[in-house]
């Protein structure tokens, strides 16, 4: 198995997979906390998809010209299925995020150069006609989201310790 990569949309929507290998090679350094949000951020995206499949406006599908658009960028036309959030985005959001929230001080500044990973993620996506921008800040919502619960569990366990 390959990622294919056609165009530098499809090049930054492959960076996902370098993400998720930081956080397993993370964990096996006692941070168990890292892989529990990329679960928690994949089933709720998958949860969000089966949900908003069949409604209506199709705000909530892809668009129609939609191609290639699995993680591996390959799969063939997908345009009109299930689309919201957006799992890339989402995944790029969490590790954005919760790097900054276990390794760096929590500053605008950080959380600013945190924002550009999801939101270059999002062009990407935009861009290779994958998903619209509702999908889009869906998916970013959620990643922080995930990231701010996985934090708050993490502090409140260091401190009630």
């Amino acid at each position: 198995m390959y990622v294919r990569i056609k165009s530098i949309w499809d090049l930054l929507s492959a960076t996902i997979l370098l993400c998720n290998y930081i956080i397993i090679y993370d964990s096996f350094t006692g941070n168990i906390h890292l892989p529990l949000g990329v679960i928690l951020t994949l089933t709720f995206e998958k949860i969000g998809k089966l949900i908003t499949g069949t409604w209506y406006p199709p705000v909530f599908a892809r668009p129609d010209n939609a191609c290639d658009c699995s993680i591996f960028n390959d799969g063939g036309p997908v345009g009109g299925r299930p689309g919201f959030p957006s799992g890339h985005v989402a995944m790029a959001s969490y590790f954005a995020y919760i790097m900054v929230f276990t390794y760096f001080e929590n500053n605008y500044l950080n959380l600013s150069i945190a924002t550009l990973y999801p939101f270059i993620m999002g062009i990407a996506r935009y861009f290779k006609y994958c998903h619209n921008i509702y999908q889009i800040i869906a998916g970013w919502i959620l990643g922080f989201l995930v990231a701010y619960f996985i934090k708050n569990i993490t502090c409140y366990k260091i401190k009630k310790n």
